[in-house]
């Protein structure tokens, strides 16, 4: 939504650097990086505090990890920043149709990963997962949903996100998009 916002202004003529897009990546992305890097350099901070104070290995591996999880998504949304003008267009085009092919696309690739082991081409997922809800923050800019259709539409979508992150039942692996680690590797589900 505040991508569609913030571009649909740049586009205009309404920003003060002429409608720039390499001027407009840099201004979005440093108001995302900037308290980034100071939630950075505080956890920096304390990881130094905590090897002074000689803290357990292992209770500080675990607390990387969930200091870890809060950042991963950084590269993905970067990625989706850059490409927001052509996404805003295929938007403006193609409407609802995009995020739904992104979607589809994604479960494609997660039975590809799941099934065949792609491992690789799971990387996509991080995009076109992340894409969807982009294009639906477009689709809730615009109007897209504010028929009658609004309600059934977030249920159908709601209801096929929580499919597809739940993985395979037929051969007890996660969904790639599922995964806490973040990790593209399929991997049985312990139960």
């Amino acid at each position: 939504f505040a991508n569609a916002v913030s571009w649909e202004r740049q586009i205009s003529g309404r920003s003060a650097d002429g409608g720039q897009w390499a001027n407009w990546v840099r201004r979005r992305a440093l108001r995302l990086l900037m308290p980034a890097a100071g939630y950075v350099i505080v956890i920096a901070l304390a990881v130094v505090g905590c090897e002074i104070t000689h803290v357990d290995a292992g209770d500080l591996s675990q607390a990387a990890w969930g200091v870890a999880l809060h950042l991963w998504f950084l590269a993905a949304y970067g990625i989706l920043l850059v490409c927001t003008p052509i996404l805003f267009a295929a938007h403006r085009r193609w409407s609802w149709r995009v995020p739904v092919v992104m979607a589809v696309l994604a479960v494609v690739i997660d039975a590809a990963v799941i099934e065949l082991h792609w491992r690789l081409v799971g990387w996509a997922n991080y995009l076109l997962v992340w894409g969807v809800f982009h294009q639906l923050g477009f689709a809730w800019h615009d109007g897209t949903f504010a028929s009658w259709r609004r309600p059934a539409g977030l249920a159908l979508v709601s209801s096929v996100t929580l499919a597809g992150s739940s993985g395979s039942p037929m051969t007890n692996e996660r969904s790639i998009f599922s995964t806490s680690t973040g990790s593209f590797e399929s991997r049985p589900r312990e139960e």
